[in-house]
């Protein structure tokens, strides 16, 4: 940008440019003369800037190496947007290492700069080490998209590659596609190394972002969230995961919220996932109902659970589960495990944020949690929301 600046007391015909790295310089366009510099973003490539001449002494450590993890800021895409915050972070657990991925968002504006990945040394974890190994995958990408809430498997077993599910509805206007991922030889981790991601697309049953829902005794609905992958699990060599769709019940004629869930069989090569196969999908709806936030815990023997708030114009929002079977086609209706016993808090509807379900301990199990709305004497200590969560242990075999 070519511009007439004041410079120490003395306008100069000055050019300002700047480049990824968010260093904003001046330089005097009629002899070449550098003039100031400011740095608009967090960044760790340049060290120092000479203030007399502009030369830039780069920062060693950030200098890449094959076999090397080095974590530069900001990353390819620059400083567009930054700084930036990592919403939703989500965890994924194996033998080997803790998995956490994030969406970059700006802190400034809209901008989104995609999904990251850490992978971090669970040894080193458990060791309380200082220093603890990590690698960083920045800008997550699928199907030619920036990927959105990609989510890491929990896993108690010790499987052959670290998975992720995460949906491929870039334009919310619904898909058919997931995508899944793998990281694999990742005992590079705890050495100082990089382990491989890898990812593929596969064919799916359809979902949508579901509607918003409504409840007994207020005019205020209840946002449903997006489509995003809500929870993954890896269980008997499968992953499973589960998201909020737009469905219409059978016996309904109108969309309503509720839940797809998905089991999965990747197929590793070379040390990448190849590909995957659907072994079992379905829907879990109610006519007349809305069923948000689904989180779902499988066993090894292919028994499940999945937990979510159940909803609708005549029922206060509810914590509600449903079970599947080994071998069964789908999960059976849904079970009340706490009766709502009142609306959401007035003028409110952001909702859910999120269930989860874990593995018991000792048995074959599941154990719960999701949000509804309790007696007063459980609802929020500071009394700003009359919400409360709902925690029930589930047999599964």
């Amino acid at each position: 940008m070519l511009v007439d600046l004041p410079v120490n007391g003395e306008t100069r015909k000055a050019v300002v440019t700047t480049g990824k790295l968010g260093i904003v310089e001046a330089l005097d366009r009629t002899n070449g003369q550098w003039l100031w510099h400011k740095e608009t973003v967090p960044q760790n490539v340049v060290a120092a800037i000479d203030p007399k001449t502009g030369e830039k002494t780069i920062n060693v450590a950030a200098i890449p190496h094959i076999g090397q993890t080095t974590v530069n800021c900001p990353a390819d895409p620059g400083g567009r947007g930054c700084p930036c915050f990592g919403d939703q972070p989500r965890i994924g657990i194996d033998q080997h290492n803790l998995y956490i991925t994030a969406d970059e968002f700006s802190i400034q504006g809209p901008q989104f700069d995609g999904a990251e990945l850490w992978v971090i040394d669970k040894a080193g974890l458990i060791a309380t080490h200082p220093s603890v190994k990590f690698a960083l995958f920045a800008h997550l990408r699928i199907a030619g998209h920036s990927t959105l809430a990609p989510q890491p498997a929990l896993s108690l077993s010790r499987p052959h590659a670290e998975f992720m599910l995460s949906k491929l509805d870039f334009a919310h206007m619904g898909d058919h596609r997931l995508g899944l991922w793998a990281i694999t030889h990742r005992a590079a981790v705890a050495q100082g190394g990089v382990p491989t991601l890898s990812s593929v697309v596969i064919n799916s049953e359809a979902y949508a972002d579901p509607p918003a829902a409504p409840q007994r005794g207020s005019r205020s609905k209840l946002d449903a969230g997006d489509d995003r992958m809500q929870q993954t699990e890896t269980a008997g060599g499968t992953v499973w995961g589960e998201l909020g769709t737009a469905v219409v019940p059978a016996g309904d004629t109108s969309p309503r919220a509720g839940a797809a869930w998905f089991q999965v069989k990747p197929r590793l090569a070379g040390g990448m996932v190849a590909g995957g196969s659907i072994v079992r999908q379905g829907y879990i709806a109610v006519a007349g109902k809305y069923l948000l936030y689904p989180a779902v815990q499988p066993d090894a023997a292919g028994n499940a659970a999945i937990v979510f708030t159940e909803t609708s114009s005549s029922m206060f929002p509810s914590s509600a589960y449903a079970t599947l079977q080994a071998g069964a086609r789908n999960f059976g209706a849904p079970v009340i495990s706490a009766r709502g016993q009142g609306s959401y808090f007035k003028g409110s509807s952001r909702w859910g944020d999120y269930s989860f379900a874990v593995p018991g301990t000792g048995s074959d199990s599941a154990w719960l949690a999701t949000e509804y709305i309790p007696a007063k004497s459980s609802q929020t200590t500071d009394g700003q929301q009359n919400w409360g969560t709902r925690v029930v242990e589930v047999p599964l075999g």
